[in-house]
């Protein structure tokens, strides 16, 4: 469970950032004299709010993690006072 909660904080973290850009290079033709070749460099723009829109689930995905975690802390917790009592 507490793995869970950093891998809940890295997807957090990886949400929040900007798509990578995007290099390509493509060549036509085999002859030396009429080849053609083409560099392209690429960077996606996202719209409508879909960063922020992956920013909170991650963020709820990291908030379950750790009630999550928390859930396990307090049974163990009550199996070792009841435990303890018996």
């Amino acid at each position: 469970a507490g793995r869970e909660v950093g891998v809940a904080e890295g997807e957090r973290r990886q949400a929040g950032l900007l798509p990578n850009p995007e290099l390509s290079w493509e060549a036509e033709d085999t002859r030396r004299d009429t080849r053609t070749t083409t560099i392209t460099l690429s960077q996606p723009f996202e719209l409508g709010g879909k960063r922020g829109a992956r920013v909170a689930v991650a963020t709820t995905g990291q908030a379950i993690a750790q009630l999550e975690l928390e859930r396990q802390r307090n049974g163990l917790r009550a199996d070792v006072v009841q435990a303890f009592h018996t």
